[in-house]
Parts: structure tokens; C-alpha cells; sequence
């Protein structure tokens, strides 16, 4: 399995819905993960289910800013008996990968995630300044954003990139 796909499966495969999982799990493996490839990243917990990451790269000039943003909670998995797979456990059939969270939005946060260290790795510097940003509880009542501002975490950017396909 390639690095993006196991980045990917590994997201997938931490349980994060809204509300009844521990969303900051997924924030502390993008955060690990990230630190590996030698990216300046942090988590933000916010309580005991709750947080979220922000990870910084530094661009050739500081001219631009721009955030890289996406949520990294799911929706409920609803019944059960509706399902093919299990939510809960990332599968590929006929080259689609099946889970809770694969479009919504799970696969953009760990796509942009795999960007930025694959820069990194590169030996390169992207033309502008990147702060990847990912949100807890944006299904519900948005408390990620929202402690992200009060927290004064979110930087002054010029553009914001959100990964959410939907």
C-alpha cells in the first residue's frame, strides 16, 4: 500500500463520530504523522473528546498565506443494515475505498495532509506560507472553529483552501 492510501486507511480507521467518539484521535495522528515528516504541528484538545491540529509549512516568501482547512469528524453511521462494509473499517473494492468518513471528509484532510509532507520530503518550499487546519465538530455545532478563534490559532491568511467535497 502507497503512503497517501495508508495515510488515508489509517484516518479512516480511527473512529470519530460526532459527538460519540474521541475526535482529537484523529487530530493526534495527523499531528504525528506530520511532526515525522518534519512539519511544525500541534493539537489544540479542547476537552476529552474534542480537538483539533494545525500544522505550519513556511513558503518560499511570506508574501501569502493561505490555510489549508477540513474537518475530521463523520456523521453517525445510522443503521447498521444499510451498510455493505462496516462503517467503522476502511475497504477497497473494485478500486473504491469504503468508510464512514471517505468523502465527508476524512479523504481531503488526509489528501492535503500527505501534500504538505510530501513537500516537505521533497527538500522543497511551496511558493507561499501553508497552515493546515484540521476542525473538530463541524458536523454539529462547529465548538472546533470556534476554540480555534478564541484560542487565537487561526493566522492571518490570505486564502482559504477547504477540502470538503459535498
Amino acid at each position: 500500500m502507497n503512503e497517501a492510501k495508508k495515510v488515508l486507511f489509517d484516518v479512516l480507521a480511527i473512529k470519530s463520530v460526532n459527538h460519540c467518539d474521541d475526535e482529537g484521535k484523529v487530530a493526534e495522528y495527523l499531528r504525528d504523522y506530520l511532526m515525522e515528516a518534519g512539519i511544525e504541528a500541534q493539537v489544540q484538545r479542547i476537552d476529552e473528546t474534542h480537538g483539533n491540529f494545525i500544522a505550519f509549512i513556511p513558503g518560499e516568501n511570506h508574501d501569502k498565506h493561505v490555510v489549508w482547512n477540513g474537518h475530521i469528524d463523520t456523521v453517525p453511521y445510522g443503521d447498521l443494515k444499510e451498510w455493505n462494509t462496516d462503517p467503522a473499517v476502511p475497504v477497497e473494492i473494485d478500486g473504491k475505498i469504503y468508510a464512514r468518513g471517505t468523502s465527508d471528509m476524512k479523504s481531503g484532510i488526509a489528501a492535503m495532509a500527505y501534500t504538505l509532507a510530501s513537500i516537505v520530503k521533497s527538500g522543497k518550499k511551496p511558493a507561499y506560507d501553508i497552515t493546515l487546519i484540521g476542525t473538530c465538530d463541524e458536523e454539529k455545532n462547529g465548538l472546533g472553529a470556534s476554540e480555534l478563534l478564541k484560542a487565537g490559532l487561526f493566522p492571518q491568511v490570505d486564502e482559504v483552501l477547504i477540502g470538503e467535497p459535498t
